[in-house]
């Protein structure tokens, strides 16, 4: 009985695709608890960050799941909580190169999946980069606001 339960597990990854999108509350947690200054310190993170994602899809793999969609981290340094708290309300650049750091080190963690991996189909998608592209052209794709929170109160609806 219960290995029918395992083989219906497996056939369902197996048709499934699966979506991520990791890291941020990682990132955020590491910069308030130990800052930018150490850049060494900073890359062990982001790798180490990286490589235990990698080990978590290696272990759905190998449960048989194939399909994944894996969203980069934003640009965490333009939250309008962080914002709020900034001269004329700008992006905080040291906590966007983390995140730019960050996607880095996953796309080569994702890049070396591919490569060991024949069977899994990997999409990656640069949600830092569609935000700065939407961020930089508001009007062009329909936005009016663009610091604001949707909803909230107090500076920038943060």
């Amino acid at each position: 009985m219960k290995s029918k339960g395992k083989l219906r597990a497996k056939r369902f990854l197996a048709k499934s695709i699966i979506l991520f999108s990791i890291a941020s509350n990682d990132l955020f947690d590491f910069a308030q608890n130990f800052g930018f200054q150490n850049t060494t310190k900073n890359s062990i993170f982001v790798s180490s960050l990286a490589s235990q994602f990698k080990s978590q899809i290696k272990r759905i793999y190998r449960l048989r799941g194939r399909k994944f969609v894996v969203f980069g981290v934003g640009r965490l340094g333009c939250l309008p909580v962080l914002m709020a708290g900034n001269a004329n309300y700008s992006c905080s650049e040291d906590l966007n190169n983390l995140s730019k750091l960050f996607n880095v080190a996953l796309r080569m963690e994702l890049h070396h999946l591919r490569s060991t991996c024949r069977r899994m189909n990997i999409l990656y998608i640069d949600s830092y980069g569609i935000n700065k592209v939407i961020t930089s052209s508001p009007l062009k794709y329909g936005f009016t606001e663009i610091k604001a929170a949707c909803c909230g109160s107090g500076v920038l609806n943060a």
